[in-house]
């Protein structure tokens, strides 16, 4: 188990510095710098940090081109994401989600290509979950039950939870929006602003609606 966790943390320091280089267009100096804040903080034994690998890769797919082959392929890590921990697709999903909708691509275009994600994302969720569930058909009701008490613990809870558990997904966030206001800082077009700030500034506000909730789940 030690060793997985050690190559998940390590591909996801990778997939950190890529994400930056292009999703953000950060300069090799941020992405780097982003990459080796990543090493230091992980949570071993916890399927998050791989949830976020996946739902990474989505976002890398569709940042520079939304042809089909492209979505298809988001659709399968986004689904993968979601398998893994639901939080993570939910956040992570956000920033695909404002990625593909920012693209200059017309509107049925945009449809057409939601549509496959949307369909290869539920194919592959389903084939990372219905086997599990098959063998224990009650993990659904526990995990249900889990979700009901912890999300009725309150503020404070969430917090401490966040805190204990939750800092590679701060991180991230963190990332992001240091990342975006570099880029800025040294030069896009007005109209990216947007584009650029976007993803990890939803995912912030995400974290804090989710944060009173349970915060991991599968």
């Amino acid at each position: 188990v030690d060793r997985a966790d050690a190559l998940i943390h390590v591909v996801l320091a990778l997939m950190t510095w890529l994400w930056c280089r292009r999703v953000l267009g950060a300069s090799e100096r941020t992405a780097s710098l982003a990459m080796f804040l990543t090493l230091p903080i992980a949570v071993v034994g916890r399927a998050d940090e791989l949830a976020m690998v996946f739902g990474m890769a989505a976002a890398i797919c569709i940042c520079r081109s939304s042809d089909r082959a492209r979505t298809a392929l988001a659709g399968v890590f986004l689904g993968l994401c979601a398998a893994t921990s639901l939080v993570a697709g939910a956040l992570l999903g956000i920033q695909v989600a404002a990625i593909f909708l920012s693209s200059d691509a017309s509107a049925r275009h945009k449809t057409r290509m939601a549509a496959t994600g949307l369909a290869t994302a539920a194919v592959s969720f389903s084939l990372a979950v219905l086997p599990p569930l098959a063998a224990r058909p009650d993990a659904i009701f526990q995990f249900l039950e889990h979700a009901r008490r912890q999300a009725g613990s309150g503020i404070a809870w969430g917090v401490d939870f966040t805190i204990t558990y939750g800092r590679p997904y701060a991180l991230v966030t963190l990332i992001g929006v240091v990342a975006a206001a570099a880029a800025a800082l040294g030069g896009i077009e007005r109209s990216r602003v947007a584009w650029r700030f976007g993803p990890p500034l939803a995912a912030a506000a995400a974290v804090v609606t989710l944060i009173p909730a349970k915060y991991y789940d599968l």
